[in-house]
């Protein structure tokens, strides 16, 4: 537990207990004091900030501003302004007045957590700031139409789901058909937590979508016996004819109405490379080991194709594309030999024409992450996470 990062006084007409609790309570020092001598102005010449409870509000005090009145609704969300905010000003930017105390437009989303994972939880988390929480010791204690009666009985928190947590783990709840679930992990987190708490998904729904995209992004094994590559517009690529490959941005249009596609009779003319994206060589493997695909910006490798015995096989100069399923690192590699038919790259043709690019009978695409602004990795990722939310890499045929 980390040491104290708040500071809440107490009067004797406060009962502790009759709050909900708060993530911020597990950083935070609860003093009691008596309300007939306590001076709040002299305490702040000890401690710039702090906070303290009355019957029906809270009161936070941060340096020479005057005191905020807030709803008990938003404390947790309040207290991590407090922690990460220097004046109140910013208050007015993200929180609301009603009947005279600041508090989030949003109701909190109650939580509850295993006790022993609650470390688990990121207190720097926009997600988890407008929250309410109760812990729980064990499996045994882990009862989801209690849970949901908890919710129901509460006044002053998002009143159609809850969400249980265990470390990195998380699961949506209906409170009124508590076997309507939503696993996801934290990489999901933001999203899914964010569509429930603004009512623009239900919880049927992220769970239709989550099969929906990941059947979308799943390619199918099978080969295509007459497999012939082709370019966007489908029109066949010879065997040894040059061609580069562009991985389309998310905000490119391809062409607009009445202009020429980017893809016609380029035939090398310079300064097709500029302002896209393309696949090129990663040459700085030290000699004796195979170099492998990567994305950069404003300039990629020239490639062809060779047929052999029915095989359609990516080429690189005089060197192969190749994948090896026991390698460490799971990129595309580029060698002088003819892969093994376990070790080819499949190709796979997408709706709009492109291509994508799988192990030989591989059932997730590979795909391209920008670790920066001028490199992309090209690997694999078959976790949950990234079938629902990435994009297969898709390329564009531009012929040379």
């Amino acid at each position: 537990m980390e040491k104290p990062q708040h500071t809440i006084f107490v009067p004797e007409y406060v009962n502790v207990d009759d709050l909900d609790k708060c993530l911020q309570d597990r950083v935070t020092e609860f003093v009691p004091i008596d309300s007939k001598t306590f001076d709040p102005n002299a305490q702040l010449k000890d401690c710039a900030k702090f906070i303290v409870l009355e019957k029906d509000y809270f009161s936070a005090y941060i340096g020479d501003s005057a005191p905020l009145k807030c709803n008990y609704q938003s404390r947790n969300a309040l207290m991590c302004f407090m922690r990460f905010n220097l004046n109140a000003s910013h208050f007015n930017h993200s929180f609301v007045k009603i009947d005279g105390l600041m508090c989030k437009s949003q109701l909190p989303v109650h939580y509850f957590v295993y006790s022993k994972d609650a470390d688990c939880l990121n207190q720097f988390n926009i997600t988890e700031n407008n929250t309410i929480v109760e812990y729980f010791e064990d499996d045994e204690d882990e009862d989801l139409n209690k849970f949901a009666s908890i919710v129901k009985g509460k006044h002053a928190c998002m009143g159609s789901f809850f969400i249980v947590n265990k470390g990195f783990d998380y699961r949506a709840v209906d409170v009124d058909d508590v076997k309507n679930i939503y696993s996801f992990t934290r990489v999901l987190k933001y999203s899914a937590i964010s569509c429930l708490a603004e009512g623009t998904k239900t919880i049927q729904q992220l769970i239709e979508e989550e099969i929906l995209r990941k059947k979308e992004r799943r390619p199918n094994p099978e080969r295509l016996s007459d497999f012939k590559l082709r370019d966007i517009d489908g029109n066949e690529v010879m065997d040894k004819e040059k061609f580069a490959l562009e991985i389309p941005r998310d905000d490119d249009d391809n062409t607009e109405d009445g202009e020429e596609s980017a893809d016609t009779d380029n035939h090398g003319v310079e300064g097709i490379y500029e302002g896209k994206d393309w696949v090129n060589i990663n040459s700085y493997m030290q000699d004796g080991n195979d170099h492998f695909l990567s994305a950069h910006p404003d300039g990629g490798e020239i490639f062809h194709c060779v047929t052999i015995d029915n095989i359609c096989y990516l080429k690189c100069g005089d060197k192969y594309l190749y994948t090896d399923p026991d390698h460490e690192m799971d990129y595309i590699f580029v060698n002088n030999g003819i892969p093994t038919k376990e070790k080819c790259v499949q190709i796979h043709y997408m709706n709009d024409g492109t291509i994508a690019l799988t192990r030989w009978g591989g059932n997730v695409f590979y795909n391209c992450e920008w670790v920066k602004c001028s490199y992309g990795a090209i690997g694999l990722n078959s976790d949950n996470e990234e079938l629902y939310w990435r994009e297969p890499m898709k390329l564009r045929i531009i012929r040379l």
